[in-house]
């Protein structure tokens, strides 16, 4: 079953057939990434090198997606917290 849930997909019965070892290494992966894209916010260049000739919509519409992105991250990183919890405190 899907459900929506701050504007992203989330499959309950996916996180359900997840170890706790495979959440916990989910949350450290996604917060890999999201560390990534707040450094890409910061230092584009590093990671797109012509970013300095984009016109300056462009240069926005990259740092939307990154920002999208990053608060889709924060989502699911605390989505899978909140199974982690739930299963702590059900054993």
């Amino acid at each position: 079953m899907k459900l929506i849930k701050g504007g992203i997909f989330i499959d309950k019965g996916h996180l359900e057939r997840l170890t706790d070892a495979q959440l916990a290494k989910s949350v450290r992966s996604h917060e890999k990434s999201l560390a990534e894209h707040i450094d890409k916010i910061n230092n584009p260049l590093k990671y797109v090198p012509d970013y300095g000739d984009w016109n300056i919509m462009k240069q926005e519409g990259m740092r939307e997606y990154w920002e999208k992105e990053i608060v889709n991250m924060q989502k699911q990183i605390c989505i899978t917290r909140l199974e982690l919890k739930r299963r702590q405190e059900n054993e």
